[in-house]
């Protein structure tokens, strides 16, 4: 029995299309402007290092924000695997500004510093799809790579605790003191009460900011998020957000409005996979797709060894 492309799934139809050009996603965050916000698309790749919230990221997105009028209120849609902290404040000083409402929208990932973007929001569009995460910091290893800040303090502390139950220090423990950078835990240290503060400011600034005590209340949900998850992927659904006095909006996946974001998500990561860049920024009025996949040359091994010659 065949069915009609009217009524194949979004990703089948999509996939049929020959290009994901800009002009295939431009008529989708138009028609979601109808709502009377301007919407925003910030879509990164899950996965290679660069898709992280990053310092370049800043310039993107205000030359998208540059003819959208401040006194209009915004909606993000956002899928990101998270990134630096202090990039992540400056976006959200971009999208703030002055704005009288900001919305983030998540159709997959927000993780880690797109998490905590997300606090600064007035609502949380989620659906079943959506994750959010835990949002212990990220800072820089002696690799580049970004590895938790809490996980640090953590094993340092951990460290402690073990010589201190021991009549006296071994061999072995002299060593590993002698691995720890005292002025880096002290780096994890003030990244996690930078943190801290950014995420409870911003709660109790917007999301909460009509709420009895509000400041307490952030300071409770933040401190949640950064300490009392088990690794730093775990996922956080929209129902574990909402109780934990997240501001969500359930968007069902019938929704037309959860439709047209479905799509745009979809037709975003399939040009990024289709063109090996890592991040699409995009408004009504702009594209801007940005970074490539680093492909890692697989040197060929020698030629396997023949029987013996007698």
């Amino acid at each position: 029995m065949s069915t009609s492309a009217a009524n194949d799934p979004t990703l089948l139809k999509i996939l049929r299309e020959v290009s994901q050009a800009y002009e295939f996603r431009r008529p989708l965050i138009q028609a979601l402007e109808a709502d009377g916000y301007r919407w925003i698309s910030y879509v990164a790749i899950i996965g290679p290092p660069g898709s992280m919230v990053l310092p370049g990221d800043v310039d993107l997105l205000a030359e998208l924000l540059a003819p959208i009028p401040r006194d209009a209120p915004l909606a993000v849609l956002i899928n990101s695997p998270g990134g630096l902290l202090d990039s992540a404040e400056a976006i959200v000083r971009l999208f703030r500004n002055g704005r009288p409402k900001l919305r983030f929208v998540v159709p997959s990932h927000a993780k880690s510093a797109a998490t905590m973007m997300a606090l600064a929001a007035d609502e949380i569009w989620m659906s079943d799809t959506s994750q959010l995460g835990p949002i212990d910091p990220q800072v820089p290893s002696r690799t580049g790579m970004g590895v938790s800040a809490l996980s640090v303090i953590q094993s340092y502390e951990e460290l402690i605790e073990s010589v201190n139950k021991k009549p006296a220090p071994g061999p072995g423990d002299f060593l590993a003191f002698q691995t720890i950078d005292l002025s880096y835990v002290a780096q994890c240290r003030r990244a996690i009460e930078h943190g801290l503060k950014l995420g409870t400011d911003w709660l109790s600034s917007f999301a909460l900011s009509e709420t009895t005590d509000a400041e307490t209340k952030a300071a409770s949900i933040v401190q949640h998020l950064i300490h009392d998850f088990q690794s730093h992927g775990q996922v956080i659904a929209w129902q574990e957000a909402a109780e934990m006095g997240l501001p969500v909006e359930y968007v069902t996946q019938a929704d037309p409005r959860w439709r047209i974001v479905w799509e745009l998500y979809l037709r975003s990561v399939l040009f990024l996979a289709g063109t090996q860049q890592l991040k699409l920024a995009e408004s009504a009025e702009h594209s801007f797709a940005t970074g490539r996949v680093q492909q890692v040359a697989i040197q060929p091994g020698p030629p396997p060894a023949g029987p013996a010659q007698r």
